[in-house]
């Protein structure tokens, strides 16, 4: 047996096996090196490609959990503009390798160890700070070990094209500053030679060039002796000679021996570097190891993005259930049909009459059309429970369940074999046996055209047997078949289930689309007729066929006739209410601007009455202190006029205080969850006003205080502070400084004759010496009076004490909704009174 996945010495937790006759070729047949191709093709670098393409499923619970989880987390980070580039890193073991060795780097090789331990550095770097949201993959990159002193050293000293920088070290910088200046000095004296008359003729041409190392000058064959030197090169045609002049030997031997001076020092620079890397040969490996192991994450994530693919769950130890919602072939383009289907458990809920629990159903057998998607159907269920265990998002919907699968075989396709004189049923035949003798109640088992390639009751029989025993080790399978006999056979053992493929019923082209519940029909004779058979044979093939043939065709027509007229039916509704929900949602939306549009403009309107009513107490304010001055007594209708217009005005303020004229009350949940710390509510069974301490829990509680004490409430004790309004009502702390109201005291007395006297209402308050319930209870009324009297602002004396009266007549100040502001009052040395201006 080959082992595919887990570790093979792991005895509690199995590896996804494959029979060795069967698992490449079952691999190939269910195209998952295709898949990994794929996804190779997402990788960033070269070992990520490699990984990728080496992945294998696991049948360790643990282990796939992991790898999705890796995925999962990947996909997430990438979604969220997530960036981890290891395109710089190259496989550089052998180099390191080499190191260990004592082996000398070059400077390119060098300088490719340094950005790979970059790209490790910076890949442990971005997932151990993203470790709250990508755990798995922080996990992985924290094992990346830290080399950052050996990539800092490379860096510094090698340049990108592999050059010894001067900054490798003090002595190297030092030897090509002398060597410059030496070879300057060098090609100073030969400008000089080439520039003098004496040796221009002598030239071939006046320039300096460089030969063996040393600086020359091209001079004229013939004219050799006119200058005296070191040949070190002679021309391809023998006409020019390049020539070290004497004068110019001891500055080049100088020049020379500083460049010999630095190479040995660049020497030296890179063996150190290379020591150091080999040092940490391991290491360097272990970096590749994990880069590669979180590209591979990343180039899952990567192609479950471009598949719109989703995680799959995974079902729990020992379950068969299997769970397919709107699944997809991952490697079919264009407009594929997606597939839903359910084995096991999950499959029925029905139960026996005597109300035991009904049998999982762990055999699928499909029937249906050549070319229908039955083929199609087996090879996506397989490739997609090995995607699952390879860690791999799959192409369906929310819901899909899959379970972990300890093996997989796949027998599809005309297998035989003429080496080994094999037969096609003879090849199945060989499968069948390896299958019944080695599946277990952990594996999938997928075969295609069952009980086929020979004589068709023999077959048949052989299907039913075959199938019988796998139910009996409870063997999650998936068949296909055209034997009638063998779908009735499903239809009616317990644990079994029918499903089919159809056929256009207008185009005859396949649907590609799965029905469980019901039997298939093969249209034998329909496409013989379109595949251009004579019409006669058909017809008398038709004529051929027995009666209950014919009547079973008739009833499975009218079925799949009625489940489509359903279907569309149903399609029809859903149409028909998501236009009803859309309608719903957008008369929603128009009541919710019509509310927005009523409580503006009532509020609009409610401030200009009351911003009117204000302007108009003060004007008979004023009228009532000139009447007061006046030295002759005013008439009759002055004063009757005067306390109608007050009246008015006292009237037109109690309409503004009543319900329809308050603000309208937003919707309490909403009030609830907005909550915060420092609002300021009233709570069932305390006293006054309460404070919110903290944020509401998930658990429907809130913390409140009042007063000194402090308790945990339920939500639905919370009221508003103002039975009125449902919005929060901000702290003193939160609100804006309220400038200070000098006391007016606003009486007006004046004698009139044969009238009563006219009053603009005082208003003041003494609460001293009273509890603070007590109080309160008196504040609230005699707010309400003074409002009705028409007082605009109000004295309340409340006496220094402790200061807890102070404080709670001026809270309830603070969030009555009477109240515009209110301040101290002034002019006094104690802080013993409050002067509050009223709406």
């Amino acid at each position: 047996m080959e082992t595919i996945g887990s570790d093979p010495t792991e005895e509690t937790s199995p590896a996804l096996l494959l029979p060795i006759t069967l698992s490449a070729r079952s691999l190939e047949l269910l195209e998952f090196p295709a898949v990994l191709a794929q996804l190779g093709g997402h990788a960033s670098f070269a070992l990520g490609r490699e990984a990728a393409l080496a992945l294998t499923p696991s049948s360790n619970h643990d282990d796939v959990s992991r790898r999705q989880q890796e995925t999962a987390e990947a996909r997430l980070f990438i979604e969220g503009s997530g960036i981890m580039d290891v395109g710089e890193a190259s496989d550089v073991r052998l180099e390191a390798h080499r190191a260990a060795k004592e082996g000398i780097l070059t400077g390119l090789e060098l300088r490719a160890v340094a950005e790979t331990l970059r790209a490790g550095r910076m890949a442990r770097s971005t997932f151990t700070n993203r470790k709250k949201d990508c755990p798995a993959l922080a996990e992985v990159a924290g094992q990346i070990p830290n080399l950052e002193v050996q990539e800092t050293n490379i860096a510094r000293s090698i340049g990108r094209s592999g050059e010894v920088e001067d900054a490798a070290s003090p002595l190297l910088r030092e030897l090509r500053s002398q060597a410059r200046v030496a070879y300057g000095r060098l090609e100073e004296t030969l400008q000089r030679m080439i520039r003098s008359d004496r040796d221009r003729n002598v030239l071939q041409e006046p320039l300096i060039t460089e030969r063996n190392g040393r600086l020359v000058v091209p001079v004229k064959v013939e004219m050799r002796s006119r200058m005296p030197g070191l040949v070190h090169d002679v021309s391809g045609s023998g006409e020019t000679i390049f020539v070290e002049p004497l004068a110019a030997v001891t500055l080049g031997n100088e020049w020379r021996e500083l460049k010999f001076a630095e190479k040995r020092e660049e020497d030296r620079i890179l063996r150190a570097l290379s020591t150091s890397i080999g040092d940490y040969a391991d290491e360097v490996g272990l970096t590749l190891d994990l880069l590669a192991q979180l590209d591979v994450a990343l180039a899952k994530g990567r192609y479950a993005m471009r598949l719109n693919a989703v995680p799959a769950a995974t079902a729990e130890p020992g379950s068969h259930d299997i769970r397919l919602v709107a699944a997809r072939h991952p490697l079919l383009r264009g407009a594929v049909v997606p597939m839903s289907l359910e084995l096991g458990s999950a499959s029925r809920q029905e139960t026996s009459d005597d109300e035991s629990p009904a049998s999982p159903r762990t055999i699928l057998l499909i029937t249906g059309p050549n070319g229908g998607g039955k083929t199609v159907t087996l090879k996506t269920l397989g490739l997609l429970a090995l995607m699952h265990q390879t860690g791999l998002q799959i192409p369906a919907s929310e819901g899909t369940v899959l379970p972990i699968f300890d093996r997989v075989y796949a027998d599809i396709g005309d297998q035989q074999s003429i080496e080994q004189s094999l037969s096609t049923f003879t090849s199945h035949m060989a499968n069948v046996k390896s299958i019944l003798s080695e599946a277990t109640s952990r594996s999938l088992v997928l075969m295609d055209e069952l009980g086929t390639s020979t004589d068709p009751e023999e077959g048949a029989a052989l299907a039913e047997a075959v199938l019988h025993s796998l139910l009996e080790v409870g063997v999650t399978t998936v068949a296909t078949t055209h034997l009638r006999r063998v779908a009735a056979y499903v239809q009616d053992t317990d644990g079994m289930i029918n499903a089919s493929v159809e056929l256009d019923p207008d185009t005859f082209e396949p649907t590609y689309g799965l029905t469980v519940g019901l039997p298939g029909r093969s249209y034998a004779l329909t496409i013989a007729a379109r595949a251009g058979l004579p019409p006669e044979v058909v017809e008398r093939a038709q004529s051929m066929l027995s009666p209950e043939h014919r009547r079973v065709d008739e009833l499975l027509a009218e079925v799949v006739e009625e489940r489509q007229a359903a279907a569309d039916k149903l399609a029809e509704g859903e149409v028909v209410l998501a236009q009803a929900q859309e309608l719903r949602r957008e008369a929603e939306e128009e009541l919710e601007r019509l509310r927005a549009m009523e409580v503006e403009q009532l509020e609009t309107s409610r401030h200009d009455l009351q911003a009117q009513a204000q302007d108009l107490m003060g004007k008979l304010q004023a009228a009532g202190r000139v009447l007061q001055n006046t030295p002759t007594a005013p008439t009759v209708e002055a004063v009757e006029e005067i306390q109608q217009a007050v009246a008015s005005v006292q009237n037109v303020r109690k309409q503004l205080r009543t319900r329809s004229w308050r603000p309208k009350r937003a919707d309490r949940a909403a009030w609830l969850q907005n909550l915060a710390a420092g609002d300021l509510v009233r709570v069932q069974g305390f006293p006054g006003v309460a404070q919110v301490i903290a944020e509401p829990d998930g658990r429907g509680m809130v913390e409140v205080a009042v007063g000194s004490l402090r308790a945990q409430v339920p939500l639905e004790h919370v009221l508003h502070r103002d039975p009125g309004v449902a919005s929060t009502i901000p702290t003193p702390a939160r609100r804006k400084p309220k400038p200070r109201v000098s006391p007016a005291p606003e009486v007006v007395d004046a004698s009139l004759t044969n009238a009563e006297s006219l009053t603009i209402p005082t208003a003041e308050l003494d609460l001293r010496g009273m509890r603070v319930e007590e109080a309160l209870g008196q504040l609230e009324a005699f707010l309400d009076k003074a409002l009705l009297d028409g007082a605009s602002h109000v004295r309340i004396i409340h006496g220094m004490g402790t200061g807890a009266l102070r404080s709670a007549v001026r809270e309830r100040l603070e969030s009555h909704d009477v109240v515009n502001r209110w301040a101290p009052e002034e002019g006094r040395t104690a802080d013993g009174a409050t002067i509050a201006d009223l709406t």
